[in-house]
Order: structure tokens, then sequence, then C-alpha cells
């Protein structure tokens, strides 16, 4: 266990991504392990380091994120923040993502296509009927046909610029009011 602690201290200072790491998502490590056990003043500081003036000038645009995997769902809590977007809620299952989807209060989805063993494309319909932008967010390919086509595919495993890429590419495009 006190090797662990020393190779997650060796991490965070070293500041690579998670990808190089344990081979998922590249999300910044420190941000994930620090967590609220770190003291206030470090994580402002964190944020402060990741934050750019473009980011702290635009409009908080709010989140719905479906995600199945815990460290990737809390590893973009930390990061859509500091791209200047709130996280309004975390759905882990399909049935809660088709309640949220369903209740609304936020302006884009990032959607992981398969919450364990389940396909979003329920949730990704009442998006589309709701006109509301949403990327998928997965490690599977070809995802987005048909009526999904329009949808912005970010792949896992994925880096901050590339999340926000995808966002602003969602976020521009208007998807069709109704579902084919």
């Amino acid at each position: 266990m006190q090797d662990m602690s020393r190779r997650r201290s060796e991490i965070i200072r070293s500041g690579k991504p998670v990808a190089s790491v344990h081979g998922i998502a590249p999300l910044y490590l420190e941000s994930l392990v620090l967590g609220a056990s770190a003291p206030p003043r470090r994580l402002k500081s964190l944020e402060r380091k990741h934050m750019t003036r473009q980011d702290a000038q635009k409009p908080t645009r709010r989140i719905l994120v479906v995600e199945d995997e815990p460290f990737i769902a809390m590893g973009l809590e930390q990061l859509l923040p500091r791209l200047g977007y709130e996280v309004v809620g975390v759905a882990t299952h399909l049935r809660e993502a088709l309640e949220k989807a369903e209740a609304g209060g936020f302006d884009l989805a990032v959607l992981d296509v398969n919450l364990g063993g389940e396909l979003s494309y329920r949730v990704a319909d009442v998006l589309l009927a709701k006109a509301v932008p949403f990327i998928f967010c997965t490690a599977y390919p070809d995802v987005a046909f048909g009526r999904y086509i329009h949808v912005p595919v970010l792949q896992k495993p994925f880096e901050k610029k590339a999340l926000a890429r995808a966002i602003e590419e969602a976020s521009a495009r208007t998807p069709p009011s109704r579902v084919a």
C-alpha cells in the first residue's frame, strides 16, 4: 500500500495523463487522486494551472454525463469545469440516464454508448426529440450511423482538447428536432 501511495505521488508530480499510467482516458491524474482530500489551496492552484483566459470567458453550459465507468465519470466531473462547463448530473445506468434526459435541465450531454451492457441509443433518441446536442464518448468504432450521423464521436482514450472540440462541434450543430 505504501508503494502504491509513493507511485501516485510520482505520477502526480510528473503530470502524466492517465492514459500513460492506466491505459484509460487521459484525464489528469493529479485532480483525480487529490480529489477532496487535497488541501483547498492545492486544488485551486491546479484549477488555475489548467484554465486558460478563453476558458474563463466562456458562458457556463450545463452538461449531463452518462458514463458507467466510475473513474471516467469522476474524471469528466473534474475536467469539464476546467473547460468552462458545469456538470449538472451523472448517470451510470440506462434507466437513470433516461430519467435525467426526460427531465432536462442541461444544454448538452456526453453519452457513453455502452452502459454496463445496455446501449445508450434510447437516451440519444430522447435528446434528439428534445433537440439537445450530445456527443458519443466510446471505445467502439462506428457508433454514429443513421439518425446519429451528425453526432460527434469522442474516441476513448481522449485528451482534454479533443473533449473540448467535440463539445464545441456538438454545440454548433443543430440536431434534427424529431427522431426518424
